[in-house]
């Protein structure tokens, strides 16, 4: 009889441990942010007459954006923006606009037009003109699609604050013009802001799961732990902990079971986005039980042999 209670304490004592679960996700619905460099150098390329592509160049690195094209708009209706020039450009994230003419535009509105875009470039740039001249000085015919992304906007944009993942419209201020070239508006770009950075752990070798994410490994049995990583600005950087001691900073970190216990195996992810993203820790749980799975199973199984031959002694 106390063999069956020492056998059933070592099973809810397992079971219990089983329950630990992994926790992954990312911050949900973290507001984006833009890291700007002061000066670069930019060359407006095709599109329309105010829709067009922004090369940038110059960049230094450890910045929100890199060297590369944007999809750029007008901000002022009044001004052709030359194509194929060379101009030096100071850039400002709408998030934080600077003082001056387009302190007060409604860039809650332009950021929700940018992440719901209706209709066409046509379409769009009217209803950017539309906020960015809070209407005093806008006296254009409205398209149905610009009047119909007006509405929505007005209806849903107040207060609009792009999540990671979404895009976040940068002011173009050109500076240096060189003389005979322009003219040069003051325009916007898309900067996409990276995917939320998410984080889960795999578990392979002499490894058996036993619950959600909760493991039991022999003594002396060696498993390897391998982070997932989604979403963000590779690459990553990786910090493991046992029980809270580190552990390496590989991406997959080979653990060998010592003695009986029950330890806690979590991972840190940090990304290269400047500021940077962290997944919170993915935890998973591994437990070495006193006896072997499979001694455990086997005693498990004789459980029920043992409590019939003790009835058939007390009918005796």
């Amino acid at each position: 009889m106390n063999l069956t209670k020492n056998i059933s304490k070592h099973f809810i004592l397992i079971f219990a441990v089983a329950m630990i679960f992994l926790i992954a996700p990312a911050r949900v619905g973290a507001a984006a942010s833009l890291n700007l460099p002061t000066s670069v150098t930019a060359i407006v390329q095709g599109g329309n007459e105010s829709h067009f592509v922004t090369e940038l160049n110059n960049v230094p690195s450890n910045y929100s954006i890199t060297n590369g094209t944007y999809l750029g708009w007008c901000i002022d209706a009044s001004v052709i923006m030359t194509r194929n020039e060379t101009f030096e450009a100071v850039l400002y994230s709408s998030l934080n606009p600077p003082s001056g003419n387009w302190s007060t535009a409604r860039w809650d509105m332009v950021n929700y037009i940018l992440n719901h875009k209706q209709g066409d470039a046509n379409d769009i740039q009217q209803a950017i003109w539309f906020f960015i001249n809070n209407t005093t000085n806008f006296n254009q015919t409205l398209t149905a699609d610009a009047n119909a992304t007006i509405n929505d906007a007005l209806a849903n944009g107040t207060g609009f604050q792009p999540a990671q993942g979404q895009i976040v419209a940068a002011i173009v201020f050109p500076q240096i013009i060189l003389p005979g070239s322009g003219p040069f508006q003051d325009s916007i770009i898309e900067i996409p802001t990276p995917q939320p950075l998410t984080a889960n752990v795999t578990v392979s070798g002499n490894a058996q799961l036993i619950g959600t994410n909760s493991y039991h490994m022999d003594s002396g049995a060696t498993a390897t732990f391998t982070a997932n990583v989604a979403g963000g600005t590779q690459p990553y950087s990786y910090l493991w902990y046992v029980n809270g001691t580190s552990s390496g900073s590989d991406q997959s970190m080979n653990f060998t079971a010592p003695q009986t216990g029950t330890y806690s195996i979590y991972v840190n992810v940090i990304d290269s986005s400047n500021p940077t993203l962290q997944a919170n820790s993915a935890t998973v749980t591994v437990t070495i039980p006193e006896y072997s799975l499979l001694a455990i199973l086997l005693l498990g199984a004789l459980m029920p042999i043992a409590i019939i031959i003790r009835r058939k002694k007390n009918k005796n």
